[in-house]
């Protein structure tokens, strides 16, 4: 064996290279696979962090308007239950307004 080694040396040191070449390569792609895979998960993450804040923001303005149409239709609701009211005022003035009139035209010979 011994011989075969020294007879064979340089293509035993230029097998034995290209193994330990082909192992630390190995070992350095899953190196750089897991670095890549955990700068993307940091980046989506930093990704899903931006939504969150957008988010936020958007609820908060939704909250805003939410309490403005409340306010609005609370002022709609009064408007509604008044409107009965001035609608019987304002018969009641036309008929008196009729009234008037009537007496008028019979005055008048109308």
């Amino acid at each position: 064996m011994k011989d075969f080694i020294i007879e064979h040396g340089e293509k035993v040191g230029a097998i034995a290279s290209a193994f330990i070449a082909w192992f630390a390569g190995r070992k350095l792609k899953a190196s750089t696979d897991k670095k890549a895979a955990a700068e993307a998960k940091n980046s989506e993450l930093e990704n899903l962090g931006i939504v969150r804040e957008a988010e936020k923001e958007l609820i908060s303005d939704m909250r805003t308007h939410l309490k403005a149409l409340g306010e609005i239709n609370d002022e709609l609701k009064l408007i509604i239950k008044d409107k009965d009211t001035v609608i019987r005022e304002y018969n009641i003035i036309m008929t008196r307004q009729k009234a008037k009139l009537k007496k008028c035209k019979e005055s008048c010979g109308v």
